[in-house]
């Protein structure tokens, strides 16, 4: 990720969250050169449940972006209608995060 500096200088990491399985998640970061970043394996959705991110009928995490603050409460939350149709810009989430700051 290019952009991922500009988003830690504002005191954020990125988490990415999905329902592959961990040896699918280094599969992919190795076949990307390497990931800078947690890649989270959610196999049975509960973490994606709880953040209204899943797409139980289908058995997958639909795309979205949630930004927590220093007291773990969410900031802001967007999740996709229509993947890819809706995705936010690296720039919408670092407007975000100035916001907190």
């Amino acid at each position: 990720m290019k952009k991922i500096d500009e988003i830690r200088a504002r005191n954020a990491e990125i988490i990415a969250i999905n329902r592959d399985s961990v040896y699918a998640h280094k599969a992919w970061s190795e076949n990307l050169g390497g990931v800078k970043f947690p890649l989270l394996s959610d196999m049975n959705l509960e973490v994606s449940k709880q953040f209204g991110m899943a797409l139980e009928e289908v058995g997958i995490t639909n795309r979205g972006v949630i930004v927590i603050d220093k007291e773990g409460t969410i900031a802001f939350k967007h999740v996709e209608n229509a993947p890819p149709d809706n995705t936010l810009a690296v720039n919408q989430v670092l407007s975000e995060l100035d916001k907190l700051n």
